[in-house]
């Protein structure tokens, strides 16, 4: 067999042990946005136009380095089918895996130019709505408490709750586009190009001036939300800090930008990276195959394992006059498709009431997702309080409003990504997702009245 059907049956293996994570990456791209469509076009050409002008030329010779890198991508890989399911995770180990797979075909130079490469074209993932539950969350936290404790020495009573800021008896919520994401997802993507267009190697300089950079990026969104509340809750000019919220993070996005590229001015470019070879006996090709086939194998078993359903049932509402009703089919389709989630739907006078009920987190959905997912168009996003509850408040465009929480018997949440950290810190905890759409505001009697029989 000659090497270019070795190296085909190789890669054709690996490309079934991530079945299903390229059928949700091409799931995905058709989902995207215009701009992330041309965004993740730009970036396969860019990498395509590399592998062309450094005239690449494949050759398959066995690395034992790169065979234990592919080996540790696809355990990881299995451990998240197993336990997480989450996407991106496999998405980005898919990258990885492909980068050091390619050790065995590319001269050993044009491997180590190509990481920046693969780390760009992690940019085509829909990892957006993941970076803010897992990182924008934490960040949301910290920068609350932060302005909370700045507020508190200045002399104005302030309180931190979660992400919601208490300031003399008024109150905002630290919603997702304060998080400071959009600000470290884009300003990523700029330090990567930057380095890759510098022809900069990895060294404790280069690893310095990425930390300022991203800690720029922290410390400049910290003044915008600063300033912003001090807009909205202190001198109650609620119009000048939505128009210049914008402004305020494209100002510490440029700066951040700035510092970064005169640091990196000071690198030197002409630094030559050692190449070390690690290339095993050439008999041992065939081992490759059999690892693949049997990670598929496992990753198969794993995808497709059924989860106990162990979430509390949803009590009956007859008793406060809402009438059961069906589901809508797509409603429908998707309780079908995530069976560990319970769901029952009401309808009141002017509303209607949506429950689900799940003790794990990866199988209750972000509300305004499905919204936006349904044709629907969110035109405001507030946070509201009833007695000590928080709920969140959707404006659709059609000017029906969405009031929305997560409620454990005890307390609302009124933040998925919130949820999320609560169902990784308490595990197997039951959550009733509480849904009310009408072209009224919420009726505080029917809300107190649904959270008490749900206690």
């Amino acid at each position: 067999m000659s090497n270019l059907y070795k190296g085909l049956l190789v890669f054709l293996l690996y490309f079934l042990c991530f079945s299903q994570t390229l059928k949700w990456i091409m799931l995905s791209f058709l989902e995207h946005s215009t701009d992330e469509k041309i965004l993740s076009i730009l970036l396969l050409a860019g990498a395509l136009f590399f592998i062309v002008k450094n005239k690449a030329h494949f050759q398959f010779s066995f690395s034992g380095s790169s065979l234990i890198k592919v080996l540790i991508i696809l355990f990881l890989n299995l451990l998240n089918t197993w336990f997480f399911h989450i996407n991106a995770i496999s998405g980005i180990c898919f990258l990885l895996g492909i980068y050091f797979l390619s050790e065995f075909y590319l001269p050993k130079q044009l491997f180590k130019k190509s990481f920046l490469i693969v780390l760009l074209l992690i940019f085509i993932l829909p990892i957006k709505d993941h970076l803010q539950t897992f990182l924008g969350f934490p960040l949301r936290l910290y920068t609350a408490d932060v302005v909370s404790k700045i507020y508190n020495i200045l002399g104005y009573n302030t309180i931190s709750n979660s992400t919601i800021l208490t300031i003399e008896n008024t109150f905002t919520g630290i919603d997702y586009a304060c998080s400071g994401v959009k600000s470290i997802y884009s300003g990523t993507l700029f330090m990567l190009g930057l380095y890759f267009i510098k022809n900069s190697r990895f060294s404790m300089q280069l690893f310095f001036n990425s930390c300022v950079f991203y800690l720029s990026l922290a410390f400049f969104n910290i003044v915008r939300i600063f300033i912003l509340i001090g807009f909205f809750n202190i001198l109650n000019q609620p119009l000048i800090a939505d128009k210049i919220h914008s402004a305020l993070g494209i100002i510490g996005f440029i700066l951040s930008c700035v510092i970064l590229y005169f640091l990196n001015e000071k690198i030197n470019k002409n630094s030559k990276l050692e190449i070390k070879k690690n290339i095993l006996n050439f008999k041992y090709q065939y081992l490759l195959p059999a690892i693949f086939l049997l990670f598929f194998l496992l990753s198969f078993i794993s995808f497709n394992k059924t989860h106990t359903i162990q979430a509390k049932p949803i009590p009956d509402f007859s008793k406060i006059n809402l009438e059961k009703i069906n589901l809508t089919l797509k409603e429908e389709k998707f309780f079908k498709q995530h069976k560990e989630v319970l769901a029952q739907k009401y309808k009141g006078k002017n509303f209607t009431l949506l429950i689900t009920a799940s003790n794990n987190w990866m199988f209750q959905h972000k509300p305004e997702r499905c919204l936006k997912g349904s044709g629907y168009e969110i035109k405001k996003i507030d946070i509201v309080k009833i007695k000590r509850y928080y709920l969140k408040k959707l404006t659709l465009k059609n000017e029906t409003y969405v009031f929305y929480c997560f409620y454990d018997g005890n307390k609302t949440l009124a933040d998925y990504s919130q949820r999320v950290w609560e169902g990784i810190l308490n595990p197997k905890k039951n959550w009733y997702l509480i849904v009310f759409a009408s072209k009224n505001n919420l009726n505080e009697d029917i809300y107190n009245n649904v959270l008490n029989i749900l206690n």
